[in-house]
Formats: structure tokens, sequence, C-alpha cells
């Protein structure tokens, strides 16, 4: 079964608010990366919040009454090899590892604790798009690269800065050989405006979450179906609002208003 998760996203909002607009926006099953900012760790304060019974993983739960999971993940400055700042996003830790650190020593960490690393907004500033185009090596120690983010698409549209399109082209040159495609939602308050597609996760315990997750976002790697045949297979589209769609296309906001059409298979 095909799930909607929207992994990285910094929700505002108490307990009720967000689990059940989790529930509303990306149904049974659905996935919301609730994700720390730096050192910040605002989901131990969300999560004493509760009002139901869910399954605690320590890094994440499941909501027996919305049938939705909560991953916990934190968004972690780091230093890339010319001394510039950038940022990876991290899940499947119970603990927030140190921020500022090098690229390759922050990977490191968290591959030795078991983290799923995840690469937000390639291209947008303080992010490490240009320090994986100068060593592709570092792809292999991520899982997926995010291809759509909502607000940097907030730039997409004046035709200046394109850091979603940037990250597709990227994705498609060289990302599709190491992971998935990943979307987010990261506007607060938009839980579910964009997902992606994955596999159901296993709920039986925390290592069970991390290794289906794992598996699930590398399960479909080259799964690329022929270009003649737009906008199929199982996508995410943007149509001047966030609207999530599956088989069907839309129109991309991008540089003069083109119509930019691609293909993001999960």
């Amino acid at each position: 079964m095909k799930i909607k998760a929207d992994l990285h996203n910094h929700p505002s909002g108490n307990f009720k608010k967000v689990v059940e607009t989790c529930r509303k926006n990306l149904g049974v099953g659905g996935t919301l990366g609730y994700v720390n900012y730096a050192d910040m760790d605002l989901y131990s304060k969300f999560l004493k919040g509760r009002d139901r019974d869910i399954r605690d993983f320590g890094n994440g739960f499941y909501s027996f009454k919305d049938y939705v999971t909560i991953l916990r993940g934190q968004e972690i400055p780091v230093i890339c090899s010319d001394g510039k700042m950038g940022e990876i996003v991290v899940f499947g830790l119970e603990n927030n590892l140190e921020c500022h650190l090098s690229l390759k020593e922050t990977l490191r960490i968290s591959l030795e604790n078991g983290g799923i690393n995840y690469i937000p907004h390639p291209f947008l500033s303080d992010s490490i798009g240009e320090e994986l185009k100068m060593d592709l090596d570092l792809l292999e120690y991520f899982d997926a690269l995010e291809i759509y983010n909502s607000q940097a698409g907030l730039f997409d549209g004046l035709g200046f800065l394109d850091v979603n399109q940037k990250a597709q082209r990227f994705y498609e040159l060289v990302g599709r050989d190491y992971m998935i495609g990943g979307i987010s939602s990261t506007d607060r308050g938009g839980i579910g405006k964009s997902y992606s597609l994955i596999d159901g996760l296993d709920l039986g315990c925390m290592d069970s979450v991390k290794e289906s997750l794992k598996e699930s976002l590398s399960r479909h790697k080259d799964c690329f179906e022929d270009e003649q045949v737009a906008l199929r297979g199982k996508a995410l589209m943007h149509v001047g609002k966030v609207i999530a769609c599956d088989n069907i296309g839309a129109k991309i906001p991008g540089v003069n208003g083109l119509l930019k059409k691609f293909e993001l298979v999960h």
C-alpha cells in the first residue's frame, strides 16, 4: 500500500491540531516529518501535549485514533568544505546531533547512530547542493534528495532563483542513481499540501519504522518511465497553490511561466 509522506515540515499548532491536520490532508497511513531546527527540541514539547493514545517509538509515534505516523527529524546546520554553511535533515534519532560540524562528520555520526539522511532544498541559500556537485560520492550517504520545497517555490515564479527547478535537474542528471526525489511542504501550517508517495511503514517497533522508511526511500531508484509519457506515474506537481496529485499532469511555476514537465517516480 502506498502512503502519503510529507517528510520535511516545521509544523505549528498543538498536538491535536497537527495530528488531525495530518490525518485530514495525508489520509490513513499518512506520515509527517516533524523537523526540529538546529538544537531546538520543539518535538518533545509537542509530544507532551498529546491528548490521545499513541505508540511511542522514541523517534516518532503512531496515533491509534488517527492512523497516522509522526517522525522526529532534525534540520542540522553543517560546514561545507569551502567553509560555507549548509543544512541536512536527519530522521530516526531520539536526540539531536551536534550542529556546525563538517558535513562529512555529521553524516558519519548520523549513520553510526542509524540515521536516515535527507537533502533539503539543495540549491536554496545555506544548502549543500554546490558541495554535492563537486563531490558526487557524498550522494551515497543520503536516502532522499528534495526536488520540491514549497517555501523555495515562492521564489521560482519570480524567474531569478528557480531553486526547485535546479534541484529537479540535478536529481534527473545524477541523483536518481542514488536515491528518490523527496517532496516537502515546509511552510508552517502547510501539512500535506505536497507529499511523496512511499510504501507503507512497518510500525512494529522503532527499528522497524526506520528500516522500512529507509527501504521505501531506496526501493524505487532508477524507476523513471518513458519520457514520452508526460507527467505520468506517482508524481506531485504544483499548480499555483500547492496541490498534490497522483497520475495527472500540472503546470510547474518557473522562468517566464513556461510549462515544466517532469516525472517523480517513488
